[in-house]
């Protein structure tokens, strides 16, 4: 995740630790411990930026990775319960998907009304 630094002063612009400032903000794809520990000690906050994955297109597999699973799964509202490796994570998804079919069809296998 990449963390957003905020400054003690918001009006702040210019460059502390190596990391760029601009009206008090800076970003950095990653920060070191040495450079939390000095920005922490001067009044600097640091928060994890939320991460976008972008998911794929079409039905979860194990070919997407685990982080776009779990996008997948927040997006529409499945909780993944203790999976934790992919398989798990498809299987899971799958399930849950399965259920809301059959929630909404009536029909226990979910399969979908005949045309």
């Amino acid at each position: 995740m990449a963390p957003k630094i905020t400054a003690p002063d918001a009006a702040f612009t210019g460059t502390v630790s190596g990391i760029e400032f601009t009206a008090g903000v800076g970003e950095v794809d990653s920060i070191d411990d040495a450079a939390r520990a000095v920005l922490t000690d001067h009044g600097y906050t640091i928060e994890a930026s939320a991460k976008v994955v972008e998911i794929p297109e079409g039905t979860p597999s194990e070919e997407w990775t685990a982080d776009q699973l779990k996008a997948y799964a927040a997006k529409h509202e499945i909780d993944l319960g203790s999976a934790k490796k992919k398989p798990e994570m498809v299987q899971a998804i799958t399930d849950a998907e399965k259920a809301k079919e059959a929630a909404a069809t009536g029909d226990p296998n979910g399969t979908p009304p005949a045309e």
